[in-house]
């Protein structure tokens, strides 16, 4: 028994980690006219997913720091990555609103590279953190491509870089690299975008703690491939660099 414990993080403190929560459903225009303007649809759908997800979190037992709007994430990042995690296991990031291959947009339209985020979180720049799981979503889109397209010769899919190994990360992304991510218009998300809701979903109804976060993003991506807007479209996707795995939970067969 102690040998497959070893093969999950300790996530089991009254206070699993803190957790930043950004929706970022601006329509601020900037003086140089490179303003987005969201839709109220879009924007509405960043705020709802924002708060669902806070609200997932908080009965995991996180810490929730909720943030509309955000101008400088630079700022906001570096808060919580000096802050004092020793008394938690784990770290949570949550995005949703506008992105590009690599980057993130801010609520003026500033772009943020995901990297660079990221980094504010490794083992030189948040020593309370290493060995601990540092959990990012990111609900935004990561390109301009709607449809995934036969090639010709010599043609191929956007390809990302392949990110340097971070041990004891892992990235739940809405959409491929170089694919946009969708807002449900059908009735059936709540108002939210496609990927969050189903994820949301997942980890609120994992009641029975079969899954382990793994797991779990691996069925969202399933159920967000499935939704007749994104059919043929864009998939959700997952990269991990965890060493273990995750649950929220004590399980004393674990």
């Amino acid at each position: 028994m102690k040998q497959r414990r070893n093969l999950f993080y300790e996530v089991k403190r009254p206070h699993r980690g803190k957790a930043l929560v950004i929706g970022n459903g601006s329509s601020i225009q900037r003086d140089d006219g490179k303003g987005v303007l969201d839709t109220p649809l879009v924007a509405d759908a960043c705020y709802r997913d924002a708060e669902k997800m806070a609200e997932v979190l908080g009965n995991l037992g996180y810490d929730v720091a909720v943030k509309r709007n955000v101008v400088n994430i630079y700022s906001l990042v570096n808060r919580f990555s000096e802050m004092d995690h020793s008394e938690y296991d784990s770290f949570v990031f949550y995005f949703s609103g506008h992105g590009e291959e690599n980057v993130i947009k801010t609520a003026d339209s500033e772009s943020y590279k995901i990297e660079d985020i990221v980094d504010k979180f490794e083992p030189s720049n948040c020593k309370t953190l290493i060995g601990k799981p540092k959990i990012f979503f990111w609900d935004c889109c990561r390109g301009p491509q709607m449809e995934f397209l036969h090639k010709g010769p010599g043609e191929s899919q956007p390809q990302e870089e392949p990110p340097p190994c971070k041990s004891d990360f892992i990235f739940g992304y809405a959409a491929p690299y170089g694919f946009r991510a969708f807002v449900g218009e059908d009735g059936k998300t709540d108002g939210m975008s496609i990927y969050t809701y189903n994820l949301a979903r997942c980890i609120a109804l994992n009641n029975e703690y079969k899954y382990h976060l793994q797991d779990l993003l691996t069925i969202v991506q399933k159920l967000v491939q499935e939704h007749e807007e994104v059919i043929k479209r864009s998939a959700a996707n997952n990269v991990s660099h965890l060493r273990g795995f995750v649950k929220f939970h004590v399980d004393p067969e674990a």
